[in-house]
């Protein structure tokens, strides 16, 4: 079994569907578990330079199913085009943060050395303790707290703020 962090094709779509309907993954992110395939058609139709995806495809014999994706989405300001978002999502079944973290270093590999980006934000939830401590291992340190910036599960909650800055 081998995992392959690579740029998103076209093909990639049903998984990634499937990925942003699943129940475990919702809560999570800003996702809807209605999510369409036309919503997954319009992320690659739409996508600009400034905007770059990667899937963790999981290959197992002449198997390769798409596990998870993520992204960095540069700001288009003017002073600004030195950040990026950073977003990451996996199917439920494949929740596992070495995973996660060789498609996070692929990110910052990006950022850092082909980019010159010089901040990566991006967002968890309060209650998610080990999703932050696991993100601290990578270099990124907490910046403050957003109040009730997202509905999950009925209830309001708060996302707490992570960069990585590299100068």
């Amino acid at each position: 079994m081998a995992l392959v962090i690579r740029p998103i094709i076209k093909e990639d779509l049903k998984y990634i569907n499937t990925i942003n309907q699943n129940a475990y993954a919702c809560p999570n992110k800003n996702n809807l578990m209605s999510a369409r395939l036309e919503c997954s058609e319009a992320l690659l139709k739409n996508l600009t330079p400034n905007d770059h995806v990667f899937v963790a495809e999981l290959q197992e014999g002449d198997t390769a199913i798409v596990i998870g994706y993520g992204s960095l989405t540069i700001e288009a300001g003017s002073r600004v085009r030195h950040v990026a978002h950073l977003n990451i999502l996996f199917h439920e079944q494949h929740q596992n943060q070495k995973f996660e973290e060789l498609l996070i270093k692929k990110l910052i590999d990006l950022a850092d050395n082909w980019l010159m980006l010089v901040r990566i934000e991006t967002q968890i939830f309060v209650e998610n303790g080990s999703q932050v401590a696991f993100y601290k291992t990578l270099g990124f340190v907490e910046e403050g707290v957003r109040k009730y910036a997202m509905i999950r599960g009925g209830k309001y909650c708060d996302l707490i703020l992570m960069a990585r800055y590299r100068l």
